[in-house]
């Protein structure tokens, strides 16, 4: 296997493995699990793949309690945190759950709008959710 390429996340994960260190939300670092902000975001994707593969009922908890440790990892806000909120707005929204739906990708789309601009296209992503 090749070198992992991609941005530092990106090698930071493909490097796994229990024990690694990673930052934490809260400043320093902390040893790696089922509860740092990699796993967790991959784990919101994957439990999104299960709603889509018919698997609603499971795939909505387990992506509620991702968010839920995103949210107390990084209590004042962060990327991975927006990116799992978006993920389950927009799942929710597909599904019909607009009310639901809403106050997430609102969420998501001022802070990305903050952070990356109005023209990045992950904030129209955001904005294309919120208008469907």
């Amino acid at each position: 296997m090749g070198e992992p390429c991609g941005s530092p996340r990106d090698r930071l994960f493909a490097a796994g493995g229990e024990g690694r260190r990673v930052p934490s939300g809260r400043g320093g670092e902390k040893e790696g699990g089922a509860e740092d902000p990699f796993s967790l975001l991959a784990s919101a994707h994957v439990c999104a793949a299960l709603w889509a593969a018919g698997q609603a009922a499971e795939g909505e908890r387990l992506l509620r309690a991702g968010l839920g440790g995103l949210e107390r990892e990084f209590p004042n806000g962060h990327f991975d945190l927006t990116s799992a909120r978006f993920l389950l707005g927009e799942t929710l929204a597909k599904s019909g759950r607009d009310a639901e739906a809403r106050p997430l990708l609102q969420q998501a789309l001022e802070r990305r709008q903050t952070h990356l601009g109005s023209a990045d296209p992950r904030t129209a992503a955001v904005r294309r959710a919120l208008d469907s």
